[in-house]
């Protein structure tokens, strides 16, 4: 677990047109008021006062990070910034259907270039 002690941080990795765009749907918004740009302006004036009264009390407990990994049969190879293996998440195959486990989803290695896979810590 990685504490984030300033949450200007943790926003500085948020991508404000998908924020704004996609889950908040300023965008429809502001068509369907005629293209009014206020709607959006007050949208993201709003955002901006709810982060900060939220680094009043918000705390991050887990972070999502990506690490380079490697498929060995039904195991992950996941490895830290120094290369080195970091675990080895065995996932079972499935029993039925296509019979696939999450190691047939990783890249083979190519010209010394890992996959990568998300992780909470």
């Amino acid at each position: 677990m990685r504490l984030v002690p300033d949450l200007h941080e943790l926003w500085s990795y948020i991508n404000p047109f998908m924020l704004y765009g996609r889950h908040m749907a300023i965008g429809a918004i502001s068509r369907a008021s005629g293209g009014a740009r206020s709607e959006s302006g007050r949208a993201v004036h709003e955002m901006e006062r709810m982060k900060n009264e939220a680094a009043g009390f918000m705390k991050v407990a887990r972070s999502l990070a990506f690490f380079e990994a490697e498929a060995e049969g039904e195991t992950l190879r996941l490895f830290a910034a120094r290369r080195e293996n970091r675990c080895r998440p065995g996932v079972q195959r499935q029993k039925t259907g296509d019979q696939l486990c999450l190691s047939d989803y990783v890249l083979d290695p190519k010209d010394g270039k890992r996959d990568t896979w998300p992780c909470l810590w």
